[in-house]
């Protein structure tokens, strides 16, 4: 990996052979995207979060009949400022969707307009544009963004609620935002480890 201003660790879950070519070649593994963040290989923050995703993988693994090994891995992720879209960040989400309103103005006598569109078609139409935009999306290497799980309960944190209260009256401590990166290109990503191996049962 390139020495890049930023490196964190990232976590991931999916089919062995889905993986096998980022583990034994550092291959990225794009997954077809249309909703949270475009086409990408997308990374947990921290192995608690991985372990809900881990769940899910097994239990959509169960329900189908699949019995191929699912992994969780660990890689480093590498990139530059100016190469993250960081979607916590309001300013950032906000200068999103005015590009996305200025790009879909421009084709608003065609039939390709994205305005009802889920988030990530909307971003991978961006990347796949022309002109001024299209050359600073092909810039952007990493998607940043967090998400809340409304069902994820914060009920079994012992003492959050108790040290929420004495904090500022609209501050308090949270445990249903996931913070998600979506990798873009293979040359910001350098597999680590397997952490862990298992077939659904």
């Amino acid at each position: 990996m390139m020495d890049y201003e930023n490196k964190i660790t990232g976590y991931h879950c999916n089919y062995k052979s889905r993986l096998e070519c980022f583990i034994t070649k550092n291959e990225i593994c794009i997954s077809l995207d249309t909703h949270y963040l475009g086409d990408g290989m997308y990374f947990w923050n921290n192995q608690y979060d991985l372990r809900f995703w881990e769940a899910k993988k097994k239990a959509q693994a169960k329900g189908a009949g699949i019995e191929e090994p699912i992994l969780c891995v660990t890689a480093k992720i590498g990139y530059d400022t100016c190469q993250l879209l960081d979607l916590t960040v309001k300013e950032e989400f906000e200068k999103l969707i005015r590009i996305r309103d200025i790009v879909n103005n421009a084709h608003r006598s065609k039939k390709d307009v994205f305005e009802n569109y889920a988030l990530g078609e909307v971003i991978n139409k961006l990347f796949r544009a022309e002109g001024t935009f299209g050359a600073y999306f092909s810039e952007i290497k990493v998607i940043k963004v967090n998400l809340r799980y409304e069902n994820i309960s914060e009920g079994y944190i012992i003492g959050a609620k108790d040290y929420s209260e004495r904090l500022h009256p609209n501050q308090s401590f949270s445990f249903d935002v996931r913070t998600i990166h979506c990798v873009k290109d293979g040359a910001n990503l350098s597999f680590c480890e397997i952490i862990k191996e298992e077939v659904a049962s």
